[in-house]
């Protein structure tokens, strides 16, 4: 059984805090937001909006920032 990475950013895998995730956060090691839906533990690109979360409300673009309320950081 592997382990679950956690804290990590999903375009170039720097290490984030847990507070890393705010709305305006950037990625130290890429320079890209951190709040959004590829970084994500409820992201997956073949469920129904993309995210396994069911009343998350559907977010078009998932390298954007956002603030779905179901958001946990990767």
């Amino acid at each position: 059984m592997t382990e679950e990475k956690r804290n990590i950013c999903w375009r170039c895998g720097y290490t984030l805090s847990t507070a890393g995730y705010e709305y305006d956060s950037i990625c130290p090691g890429c320079r890209t937001p951190t709040r959004v839906c590829r970084n994500c533990r409820y992201f997956s690109s073949g469920a129904p909006k993309q995210c396994t979360q069911p009343a998350a409300d559907k977010i078009a673009d998932k390298q954007r920032a956002n603030s779905c309320h179901y958001f946990e950081g990767l």
